[in-house]
């Protein structure tokens, strides 16, 4: 069940995602998700601030916050003295999800898989890529060009790491130096200038790894394809890849957690998902997820 909410925020708690709204002589909490958060942020920075959404009716206690889960925004803006200033309404969102998905260039579709600790390892840990694949298309959604390749690391690889990624000691003698990796995807991104798709937040890795290794960032544009699927189709939680491609794309396979696969499913999605904004597939993902959950019940 969920209910209508409209009103002034009164304050704002950024570390735990949460706004206070005064509601009949009393203040309510909300907390909202990250995709949210910078036009809550823009928002708050030219009080006095206004939100028009819906929550849902459950109450959860976010540290000294009972609140209720936002899970759906008609808009957010604030008042000037020369009227209303809109900073997000659904429609605008959706026009730019949108846009993102029809964009008239080259795309290319990224995935990492990264290191792991052994469980009984309890110090702090440092992802490191040990695999990159990628699928590039052109203007057209024509393959223009894959790129797949085992990356080594300054660390050793876990046996834990190993057996998640089903590889063996052949794949981390076949793997590159890390430079090498960095050149070539430099290369790619001076070559065809692609808007790069991920599934999750892959970007935080490839950053974090320009900076392990001292080597200057790679300016390339980012999107996560999958917090897009969360928000165009107003779902509750992010969906996995492959759970993803089994609805929007009818393909049921199991992952295999291999870079230049998961590319190509985060493609294949893509391929689903710009069909569905172009009003060319028409799938209701809500009930798509509930048939799901019943046939595992």
């Amino acid at each position: 069940m969920s209910r209508e909410i409209y009103g002034l925020i009164h304050d704002y708690y950024p570390r735990e995602r949460v706004i206070s709204i005064y509601k009949k002589e009393k203040i309510e909490y909300y907390y909202f998700s990250k995709s949210l958060e910078s036009y809550i942020k823009e928002a708050m920075g030219h009080a006095p601030a206004f939100i028009d959404a819906k929550c849902s009716n459950k109450l959860r206690t976010l540290k000294h916050y009972p609140a209720y889960e936002i899970i759906d925004v008609n808009s957010i803006f604030y008042s000037t003295r020369r009227g209303i200033k809109t900073i997000y309404t659904s429609a605008l969102n959706s026009k730019n999800l949108i846009e993102s998905l029809t964009a008239k260039r080259y795309k290319m579709f990224l995935d990492l898989e990264l290191t792991m600790p052994e469980y009984s390892d309890k110090s702090k840990f440092y992802p490191e890529i040990l695999q990159i694949g990628c699928v590039i298309i052109d203007e057209n959604d024509n393959l223009v060009n894959y790129y797949d390749n085992y990356v080594k690391t300054n660390k050793p690889v876990t046996q834990r790491a190993m057996r998640f990624l089903t590889i063996d000691e052949s794949d981390l003698q076949s793997a590159i130096e890390y430079k090498e990796f960095y050149n070539d995807f430099k290369r790619l991104v001076e070559i065809y200038n692609p808007l790069v798709m991920t599934w999750g937040a892959d970007k935080s890795f490839i950053d974090s790894s320009f900076k392990l290794h001292n080597l200057a960032p790679i300016k390339v544009e980012y999107i996560d394809l999958c917090n897009i699927n969360k928000r165009y189709f107003k779902l509750k939680d992010e969906l996995g890849l492959f759970k993803a491609l089994n609805i929007l794309s009818g393909i049921k396979a199991h992952q295999m957690h291999n870079a230049l696969t998961d590319a190509q499913a985060t493609k294949e999605v893509y391929d689903a998902m710009k069909k569905v904004v172009e009003g060319k597939l028409v799938i209701d993902v809500q009930a798509e997820l509930q048939k799901l959950k019943e046939e595992k019940d």
